[in-house]
């Protein structure tokens, strides 16, 4: 039976896991940041972007707030769970995804320059929760890259990837979960 001390004892466990990852959370924004300040400033060279942005938008018109926001949070979740997950073949995944993710808000910046308040108006309320969550997948899948290169392995690769899991199922799609009820309402908002 799950008791309130049981609770709050695998919080405790989870968070001292994700102390343990916060290095590579930190090198994950730093790339998303990179990412983000080259889309900026070379935002022709990346314009195929601003297509797979429109595809995306395209696929939300229409749909129901409930749908909205079960896509939403089913497209986040195969997203951060790949990158995290993939992590494991030197964390390339999620630092392509880091670079690439960071590049398309650039290049939409962008497009909308003198619209920021606008664009940001849009973005800030889901992405107080969601950004988070994927810089912590992001972290998480770099932390079990780096692994490998570790000389002190104090625990296993096989405990590794555990904690990840944990703290993903227990951190990062609550936090998912959240973003996307907020991105849904976002759009039918926005849309009505």
């Amino acid at each position: 039976m799950l008791t309130g001390k049981k609770i709050r004892d695998f919080y405790a466990a989870v968070l001292e896991e994700l102390r343990e990852a916060r290095s590579y959370v930190y090198f994950a924004v730093a790339i998303y940041a990179a990412g983000l300040l080259i889309g900026l400033v070379f935002p022709g060279r990346f314009e195929i972007f601003l297509d797979s942005f429109r595809k995306l938008a395209t696929r939300f018109a229409g749909r129901s707030v409930p749908v909205l926001i079960a896509m939403i949070f089913l497209q986040n979740f195969f997203a951060s769970f790949v990158s995290m997950w993939a992590g494991a073949l030197l964390g390339l995944v999620p630092l392509a995804a880091a670079v690439t993710n960071g590049m398309l808000l650039g290049v939409v910046l962008s497009a909308a320059y003198g619209n920021f308040g606008h664009i940001i108006l849009k973005l800030l309320p889901h992405g107080i929760f969601e950004m988070p969550a994927v810089f912590i997948s992001w972290g998480l899948g770099i932390w079990r890259g780096a692994w490998l290169f570790r000389r002190r392995r104090e625990i296993t690769f096989r405990e590794r990837a555990t904690n990840a899991y944990r703290i993903f199922f227990a951190v990062v799609l609550p936090l998912l979960l959240i973003a996307a009820i907020i991105e849904g309402l976002g759009i039918w908002y926005w849309r009505a």
